[in-house]
């Protein structure tokens, strides 16, 4: 019997538009989960449901809907702001039983898809549908989004040139992306902070399609001042 364990935790929450945050298994059927064995901690307490999406033909595993009201923090700005040093207090731990004889050879390396999602109910801009919910998806570069992502009326819109086509997703005409995975602990711009005044470097990197400057997230690469 096959098992997967995800775990994680909250570090930090800039901006005011509300989300979820989701885990999808790509190319991993539904029917490859296996229920019984498969559950969800939050701060060390097991939870009443595994956050399994039902109405999904991939798995696909909602850890929270709502990441700002989940974190508890008493900040405008969950550890974006200089002053804001409170305690990590969101983690969880996903663990995932997989079904016998289930095919599980297409299953990406970790990550998997890691992505958030706007909190049902909430706004998130006027040049999107109002209160898009769980329609509204950010993944990381070149990762398709689920089968719940809006295609119609959110890809594409404001600066967004994500392309099927080619494989090109959740990226500007620049290659600028709406996600980031970085392979160490890193010291995020503070509010307001655009990336690119924090980490100069992240401009050529992006620019070259990942090929110069590789090291853009390093300390010594950072202007100390602009991050947390």
């Amino acid at each position: 019997m096959a098992k997967i364990k995800v775990s994680g935790k909250l570090a930090a929450i800039g901006a005011s538009y509300q989300n979820g945050f989701a885990i999808r298994l790509p190319n991993v059927d539904l029917t490859a989960i296996n229920g019984e064995l498969t559950y969800l901690t939050i701060n060390g307490q097991r939870q009443a449901h595994s956050g399994l999406e039902l109405d999904m033909t991939e798995a696909s595993f909602v850890i929270s809907e709502n990441l700002n009201a989940d974190a508890g923090y008493n900040c405008q700005y969950f550890r974006t702001q200089a002053t804001c040093r409170e305690d990590i207090n969101l983690e969880f731990e996903l663990n995932i039983g997989i079904a016998a004889g289930a095919d599980t050879l297409g299953l990406p390396p970790m990550p998997y898809d890691p992505f958030i999602f706007a909190t049902p109910g909430t706004y998130h801009g006027d040049d999107l549908p109002n209160h898009p919910g769980r329609s509204l998806e950010i993944h990381l570069a070149d990762q398709s989004p689920t089968e719940k992502f809006d295609t119609v009326n959110i890809m594409g819109k404001s600066v967004d040139d994500s392309d099927p086509a080619s494989g090109k997703y959740f990226k500007t005409a620049n290659n600028l992306p709406w996600a980031l995975m970085l392979p160490e602990t890193w010291a995020w711009p503070l509010e307001r902070v655009d990336l690119l005044k924090a980490y100069p470097n992240f401009e050529e990197y992006t620019v070259s399609g990942g090929n110069s400057q590789i090291l853009w997230f390093k300390g010594e690469n950072a202007v100390a001042a602009q991050c947390y």
